[in-house]
């Protein structure tokens, strides 16, 4: 486990067992980023699957539980000091709603924060603040604009095929003929409930499971890749750079942990809803 503090903000990264925690509060505002591994965590009568890349926020004193599942958990957390969380609040914003996000423009600034972390220079402690109000606001922001989101089962049928199947060849119509509806409607509403069309969404999804393989494996980019479904290395690393906004390689080399005997017992594979 490694931990700094930073103008009363506790930022740590440690590694979970399989274990229960039942019902329980922070007395400060916390920010979670899952980086391996997987939980189910209970608050506020919700239920919300943890997985790999999935940030998540919680006001002081939330209540709430874990399960973590049967391999360990690492994660990056961050206990936001109360100072910090007055002076979103005095900029309006909304501080006490808890939300869980996956694979976002807040799971981009947790990995900007987590590099902060890691490096600890001269510098870190003013550009974690300024991360962390970035985070608060986009938190503040998501919760703004939310909108009712009930999603058709087909749909749900539909995403979940391209995570059980995000490495084959998929085409539009096949998918829109297993879920029994019209191609057109099928891009309209998974566009609406989703922000993103399939395309771009399977392309994600298969850079969530490359980013998994760079942070947890020694496989070579080409094997990932591979697995990954893209159609060689070079289209890897574009689209890799496109949405993670830096090469793999480089990925790699920043927030992949050095190995200890603790880290070395993770071996994950992608984790899907």
């Amino acid at each position: 486990m490694r931990q700094h503090k930073v103008s009363g903000t506790l930022l740590m990264e440690a590694i979970f067992p399989s274990q229960v925690i039942m019902d329980h509060w922070h007395d400060k505002a916390n920010f979670c980023l899952c980086l391996a591994g997987a939980s189910t965590e209970r608050y506020a009568n919700k239920i919300s699957e943890i997985r790999p890349f999935t940030a998540s926020f919680l006001p002081a004193k939330q209540l709430h539980s874990l399960t973590f599942h049967a391999k360990p958990m690492r994660c990056f957390t961050v206990d936001v000091a109360h100072e910090v969380i007055q002076t979103a609040r005095e900029y309006s914003l909304i501080t006490d709603v808890s939300a869980h996000f996956h694979n976002d423009r807040l799971t981009e600034t947790f990995l900007k924060l987590l590099y902060e972390f890691r490096e600890m220079d001269e510098s870190s402690a003013l550009a974690i603040e300024g991360l962390l109000f970035e985070m608060l606001a986009l938190t503040s922001r998501r919760h703004r604009n939310r909108e009712d989101r009930s999603i058709p089962k087909w749909l749900k049928q539909a995403r979940d095929l391209l995570h059980a199947h995000f490495a084959e060849h998929l085409s539009f119509t096949g998918i829109a003929e297993e879920v029994g509806v019209h191609p057109a409607h099928l891009a309209r509403e998974f566009r609406k409930h989703y922000r993103s069309s399939l395309g771009e969404y399977l392309r994600q999804v298969r850079v969530d499971y490359a980013s998994l393989q760079l942070l947890t494996s020694d496989e070579s980019q080409a094997m990932i890749a591979s697995a990954a479904g893209f159609a060689d290395q070079s289209h890897f690393s574009r689209t890799f750079r496109r949405l993670r906004g830096t090469t793999p390689g480089k990925f790699r080399a920043d927030f992949k942990p050095k190995k200890s005997p603790e880290v070395k017992k993770i071996v994950s594979v992608a984790q899907v809803p």
